[in-house]
């Protein structure tokens, strides 16, 4: 991965368009949406952190694995969140975690 997907939009840009896109200004998700499809790594972490406090976690643990291979950190953290807490990951009927290999 090039190192300019990381730098070349600031991390307080994108975290202005997470702001906005949790007020419900869908332009500002769309734009999101677009650079973490782009492969920028901020974007696909931020996003998963919009997706995570919705009713679709799943596609929060989605964005933060496309970060794993870039060596996000922050994305690991909040995948482990999610594991713990049980949201985004599907279950086993006795409320084990799939993905977890517990």
């Amino acid at each position: 991965m090039s190192s300019n997907l990381i730098t070349k939009y600031s991390d307080t840009e994108i975290r202005g368009l997470l702001y906005h896109a949790r007020k419900g200004d869908a332009t500002a998700l769309a734009t999101l949406e677009r650079r973490a499809c782009a492969g920028h790594v901020n974007a696909q972490r931020y996003l998963g952190v919009y997706w995570f406090r919705t009713k679709e976690p799943e596609r929060a643990v989605a964005c933060w694995c496309a970060a794993f291979p870039h060596g996000c950190r922050w994305s690991r953290y909040y995948y482990g969140k999610a594991l713990y807490l049980g949201r985004g990951i599907a279950k086993t009927a006795f409320g084990r975690c799939v993905s977890g290999g517990f």
